[in-house]
């Protein structure tokens, strides 16, 4: 009998997952495990590994994550941790004070 209360698929338990809360017939964890917001997984950008809920928030902030960069006429896509280089050095559609602007440029 003890063996049986230890594997009884009608028992409920408590989702392996840290900070999930659920608790599920053990028949049924597998299924939830597969789709619980607190199951691990890893970005496809730079290759972090967090729960899928605050992964939603990480895809708004990854450095690795290519983004288009819009300035007028400059539509380039670069990582986003490279969006300030792209502004000092490369954009050729960053707007600048010309030296002579007082001259009227």
């Amino acid at each position: 009998q003890g063996h049986h209360q230890m594997r009884c698929q009608y028992e409920t338990v408590p989702c392996e997952n840290k900070g999930c809360l659920v608790m599920e017939l053990r028949k049924n964890l597998p299924n939830h495990q597969r789709d619980c917001e607190y199951r691990l997984t890893q970005c496809g950008y730079c290759q972090l590994t967090k729960p899928v809920i605050e992964m939603k928030n990480h895809r708004h902030e990854c450095p690795m994550m290519k983004v288009v960069y819009s300035n007028d006429e400059c539509n380039v896509q670069v990582l986003r941790k490279d969006v300030g280089q792209h502004l000092l050095r490369d954009c050729l559609y960053e707007k600048i004070e010309c030296n002579y602007r007082a001259l009227g440029c």
